[in-house]
């Protein structure tokens, strides 16, 4: 994968998760929380998997979000306001960015 000079799909994929979220708070649409649902549990899945692989971790993890910030860790959070599933709030402080926040 060449994402040269920078690759940002979680920015894309916050925009849709987000587009998603709205359309069921305000919209009562169903299909959309099901989607949603889905992708968030991808993230899970895999960003766990990640953090969890030998020689990754912590610390490179907050290399990618050198450039992958904002966003994700604020539509899982009103996520996990909408379904109270831990996993997504846990998730959604994957995403904080301590190098700047901290």
């Amino acid at each position: 994968l060449n994402c040269a000079p920078v690759c940002v799909p979680f920015y894309v994929m916050h925009k849709v998760m987000a587009g998603m979220l709205d359309q069921y708070q305000h919209a009562g649409n169903r299909q959309a929380l099901r989607v949603l649902l889905g992708m968030a549990d991808w993230v899970v899945r895999e960003v766990g998997a990640l953090l969890a692989r030998p020689g990754f971790g912590e610390a490179a993890w907050q290399q990618v979000l050198n450039t992958e910030w904002g966003g994700m860790n604020e539509v899982l959070y009103n996520l996990y306001a909408v379904t109270g599933n831990a996993s997504h709030l846990r998730a959604g402080e994957w995403f904080n960015h301590f190098l700047w926040t901290a």
